[in-house]
């Protein structure tokens, strides 16, 4: 075979992992060692019920799509997508400027032929990638869905365990006007922990990414075009050219919002108290009580 398997893959790994394998690795001591074992096991029995989450999600979104509508949203590796990507590459031009652009998928989960509808962006990365980037394909996605669908009561959120972009009070006070504006009853985030969250979407970038390889792409209308062909269904390829400042629009309404780096898990609903106000409840994962 001409196909080489790495033993180990290329993704960034979590820091606890890694921690907890190098000092396996430098004890020597038997009890510290079945310690450490146990203390990886239960950190990674914990990423798992977290992925059987999204995808107990995915499947309620699938099954009734009348109820639930799941979306899972994330950014492809840059460097896969520069321009010109060539087949072959002379020593000549291996160092020659290349256009930088990026990749962010989605991939809603609904009563559709292959029981998903699946959406790329492609920018040039001319503004900077933050909250207005994601929230502006959110508002994108939700607004060509709702053409031919009525949106449903509940929407689910998977998203990058990324504070720049999604884990912020921009993207949850957003969330959370979304259910104040009656769009939705309840919105709820689930962040996978940060070092595993790779999932289904992973996969579009793969095929975009071997397409690419395999056919060349020089332009952005080459980009587009392998990014429509790269998988089934088709995914519906757009270059966006600009992003609304939502950071600004939300900045009057936010709360006092701290700490929510540390919680994975995040639920608004209208508050009992006061039906035209939302309320936050959040939970360090998905097994643990809802706070407050």
């Amino acid at each position: 075979s001409h196909v080489t398997i790495p033993e180990q893959n290329r993704f960034a790994k979590c820091d606890l992992c890694v921690k907890i394998k190098l000092e396996r690795q430098n004890c020597v001591d038997k009890v510290k060692q079945n310690h450490l074992k146990e203390l990886l096991k239960t950190h990674i029995d914990r990423v798992e019920i977290e992925r059987k989450k999204y995808h107990s999600h995915r499947e309620k979104a699938r099954s009734s799509p009348d109820k639930y509508l799941t979306m899972i949203i994330d950014g492809m590796d840059q460097a896969k997508t520069n321009l010109p990507h060539t087949k072959l590459i002379s020593k000549s031009t291996s160092s020659l400027w290349r256009l930088r652009t990026h990749v962010t998928g989605v991939i809603l989960h609904t009563r559709a032929p292959c029981g998903k509808l699946v959406y790329s962006f492609v920018d040039l990365l001319q503004f900077p990638h933050d909250s207005n980037l994601t929230l502006t394909i959110m508002v994108k996605v939700l607004s060509d869905f709702a053409e031919s669908h009525p949106l449903p009561e509940n929407l689910y959120l998977q998203m990058d365990n990324t504070s720049r972009e999604n884990k912020n009070k921009f993207v949850l006070t957003f969330c959370a006007l979304l259910v104040e504006l009656q769009i939705f009853k309840k919105v709820q985030i689930n962040f996978l922990p940060v070092g595993h969250t790779h999932e289904d979407i992973d996969q579009l970038f793969s095929k975009i990414s071997e397409i690419i390889h395999r056919s060349g792409c020089e332009s952005i209308p080459d980009l587009l075009k392998c990014i429509t062909e790269s998988s089934k269904p088709s995914p519906k390829a757009e270059l966006l050219e600009y992003v609304w400042d939502y950071k600004t629009w939300i900045e009057p309404f936010q709360g006092n919002m701290k700490q929510h780096s540390k919680y994975h898990v995040f639920r608004f609903t209208k508050a009992l108290s006061s039906p035209s106000r939302a309320e936050m409840h959040y939970k360090q994962f998905s097994s643990n009580p809802w706070q407050p």
